[in-house]
């Protein structure tokens, strides 16, 4: 029997332990529409970019890197639009509430979705994200997130 080498990395390795902390950007063009991506990675629904602050981080600086990680922009002129705990799963280990930090900000530079992260990219109205929520297609911490913002009504 072939033990192999004992520097290669195990096969079974530990999940990682939720820090209930995350980030969002609302992002809106000239005319108002939100850019939303459709999620190639749980958790599988249309949202804003968003996504864990790393243990430490700042939250101004982990909206920066999310957002250039997921869309390839990047944001400036930051403004905190809420902080709030929400009840929401993770693919964390004990990952089932998050404190949220989102900001609306402005953005420069081109799209450029992330292959791993995401299906679609696109810029949408409130109309459309409305459809989007009866279908059951957006994200339900980002319909509350939405809902508290007065973006959305119901």
């Amino acid at each position: 029997m072939k033990l192999g080498n004992m520097s290669e990395k195990p096969l079974i390795s530990k999940r990682k332990i939720c820090n209930h902390t995350s980030v969002g950007v609302i992002l809106k063009d000239s005319t108002g529409r939100i850019l939303l991506i459709d999620r190639k990675i749980f958790p599988l629904f249309f949202a804003s970019p968003a996504g864990h602050l790393k243990d430490g981080e700042n939250p101004e600086i982990g909206a920066k890197r999310e957002v250039e990680e997921e869309v390839g922009l990047v944001i400036s002129n930051l403004k905190l639009a809420l902080n709030e705990r929400f009840e929401n799963p993770c693919c964390r280990e004990d990952g089932n509430w998050h404190e949220w930090w989102v900001y609306e900000a402005d953005y420069e530079g081109e799209l450029k979705p992330s292959e791993r992260e995401t299906k679609k990219v696109g810029w949408c109205s409130i109309a459309e994200i409305e459809k989007l929520s009866e279908e059951g297609k957006l994200e339900p911490v980002w319909q509350e997130i939405f809902q508290k913002l007065k973006i959305l009504w119901s």
